[in-house]
């Protein structure tokens, strides 16, 4: 019985729709399960117990039927299938202290380093500041946040330089 298939009969479809039986919740999970696909072996393996009793008892309520073997479905054969289109190559990964506007990050970047650099907030910003691409403002800003970690501690360095770079 492992390779047989069942469908649901009129009056199958029927008692999924009105539930007029009353059938258990198992019973009825593998009334509903049973659509002409499945076998006896993948409704075991969907329903999590040994199905046939069940199936012998909506076999004879008239709930569901075999089907002939005919009918059934057949998967495709695999030289049929298509291959599946390539992958688009990865987009490149961008640093994560490169800014969206550089010009904006230079600005910030003096701003956000005077409360903690007083008058050398400048000289701390000249790398930044002579950075021509954002990568290079990224690996700029990069060696500042582990100078400034030294001074004001880990995770407010990391703090400040995201901030930098992209804002509050």
């Amino acid at each position: 019985m492992g390779g047989e298939v069942f469908r649901k009969t009129a009056a199958g479809l029927a008692e999924v729709r009105g539930r007029a039986l009353g059938l258990d919740m198992r019973t009825r999970g593998l009334l509903i399960l049973a659509n002409g696909e499945l076998t006896v072996e993948q409704l075991a393996q969907r329903v999590g117990f040994d199905p046939q009793r069940t199936l012998m008892a909506l076999l004879g309520a008239g709930l569901i039927e075999p089907v002939p073997a005919a009918s059934r479905p057949r998967p495709a054969p695999a030289a049929e299938a298509r291959p599946a289109p390539p992958a688009p190559p990865p987009a490149p990964q961008r640093h994560p202290l490169e800014p969206e506007d550089l010009a904006a990050a230079r600005t910030r970047a003096l701003t956000l380093l005077s409360p903690h650099y007083g008058p050398d907030a400048v000289r701390m910003a000249e790398p930044l500041r002579g950075a021509v691409t954002p990568a290079e403002f990224a690996r700029a800003l990069a060696t500042l946040r582990d100078t400034m970690s030294v001074h004001m501690g880990r995770k407010l360095a990391e703090k400040l330089a995201t901030q930098i770079a992209h804002g509050p």
